[in-house]
């Protein structure tokens, strides 16, 4: 994350802060709505690297704030 906007680059293996795994259908499923993301992070994602804490803050990056009420 730079200046809000996610980039993504190609990074050496050992270079990672968090690294996690998850089914494709599983974290579409989870960022459609389909799925509780509560759920699917205690169920489905295996991290391997870092923390689920980790991830779930980095996740919450991606979330739109709240607006003003119209």
């Amino acid at each position: 994350m730079r200046r809000g906007v996610s980039e993504v680059v190609p990074v050496l293996q050992n270079d990672l802060d968090i690294r996690v795994q998850v089914s494709a259908q599983v974290f579409k499923e989870m960022l459609a709505q389909i799925r509780n993301p509560a759920v699917a992070m205690a169920k489905d994602f295996e991290v391997t690297q870092g923390s689920k804490l980790a991830f779930i803050r980095f996740m919450r990056l991606f979330v739109p704030e709240a607006g003003p009420e119209q």
